[in-house]
């Protein structure tokens, strides 16, 4: 038996507090020997009812609470690893292959022959129009194979030698687009990236050209570009051809990293 006044060295325990209070009230043989084992005491002692009564439980609604936020947690994840982030810049542009081409007076005189319409097929070296020079008749003719955009000169007018007048879209113009980029705006771009169309419509960047004063950049695309600003033409291959001459704004995708990718810092 143990000694009432020596302190015990037991750990408090409340599971262990309940056993030996169980069978501390069990009373002693009849011979008045106490019960070293109190088989009985044990026997009717729950451990696993006594562990239930002193664990504290926790309310199904605090559970359920925690399962939504894991459950929250991981859509996230999963949304967040294959949502793409794009980065994108805007430009615009025409569908004019290697820029507009203007066709030069091959001498001073007077046009004879009306300019083809704007839409009009013309083959290199074809004849385009007839001038009145101080030295006869002079053939003026293509020098690229194409569609005439914009005939520049009307029949009975002057011209001068060297002067524009019509301008034609190269062959070919309906898969290839040239977009025009503001410096600021063109530093990541590079041939490869995909570019997409308003209205419907993608395409990949084939190459970046040099800076070009908003004159020129204007003149080559057929578009009102103003400013002291350098522009950077971009040269796009269409997915499906569409007319030649067709103006278009676009978006050119920088970068389509996942949005986990880009919370990450990678």
């Amino acid at each position: 038996m143990s000694d009432p006044d020596r302190p015990s060295s037991r750990r408090s325990s409340s599971v262990l507090d309940a056993i030996f209070e169980r069978v501390d009230s069990t009373p002693d043989r009849p011979d008045g020997q106490p019960t070293l084992f109190r088989a009985k005491a044990l026997e009717q002692l729950d451990v696993a009812v006594e562990i239930d009564n002193q664990l504290p439980l926790v309310p199904r609604r605090t559970w359920m609470l925690l399962i939504g936020a894991v459950i929250l947690v991981l859509g996230f994840i999963l949304w967040a690893a294959f949502t793409p982030s794009m980065q994108t810049v805007s430009a615009e542009g025409r569908a004019v292959g290697t820029g507009i081409v203007a066709i030069p007076a091959p001498a001073s005189g007077v046009v004879l022959d009306a300019l083809p319409e704007a839409g009009a097929p013309v083959a290199a070296n074809a004849p385009l129009t007839r001038l009145e020079t101080a030295r006869g008749i002079v053939q003026a003719s293509s020098t690229i194979e194409g569609t005439t955009w914009q005939p520049l000169i009307p029949v009975g007018a002057a011209a001068s030698a060297g002067q524009p007048i019509v301008t034609v879209l190269p062959a070919n113009s309906g898969a290839q687009t040239i977009l025009m980029l503001p410096e600021s705006l063109a530093t990541n771009v590079v041939a490869g990236q995909d570019v997409q169309f308003t209205g419907g419509g993608r395409g990949t960047v084939l190459s970046v050209g040099s800076p070009l004063p908003a004159s020129d950049a204007s003149s080559e695309v057929g578009l009102t570009l103003t400013g002291t600003q350098l522009f950077i033409p971009v040269s796009v291959a269409m997915a499906e051809p569409i007319r030649p001459g067709t103006q278009v704004s676009a978006q050119i995708v920088l970068s389509s990293e996942s949005v986990l990718s880009r919370l990450l810092g990678q």
